[in-house]
């Protein structure tokens, strides 16, 4: 669930996914640029991505957005069901088990 509180970091981690993806484009076309001295340096947008990617990683934590930071947050499935519920249904008695009625 989003909240409206958490919309300013939502819209930032997104500014920087853009950003990032800029920043790619424009080294994709020049690596290599002239440096103080004339000199060919790297790219200084290179470390400019390196921050980025930084600061989206830590804001991908906070909201859960990686498999990880999702497992920290409660261990969460894709459906819904934490880990400690899917194991709780692995527990229960094969008495109970419907499919073993079906089987027999």
């Amino acid at each position: 669930m989003v909240l409206p509180e958490h919309m300013p970091a939502i819209e930032r981690l997104f500014m920087l996914y853009d950003e990032w993806e800029r920043a790619a484009r424009a080294i994709r076309r020049k690596r290599m640029v002239k440096g103080s001295q004339g000199q060919p340096v790297q790219n200084p947008l290179i470390k400019y991505m390196d921050s980025c990617s930084k600061e989206i990683r830590a804001l991908e934590d906070r909201f859960g957005l990686t498999p990880g930071a999702m497992q920290k947050m409660g261990g969460m499935t894709e459906l819904g069901k934490s880990l400690d519920d899917m194991n709780r249904e692995l527990d229960v008695d094969d008495d109970q088990d419907p499919r073993l009625k079906a089987v027999k």
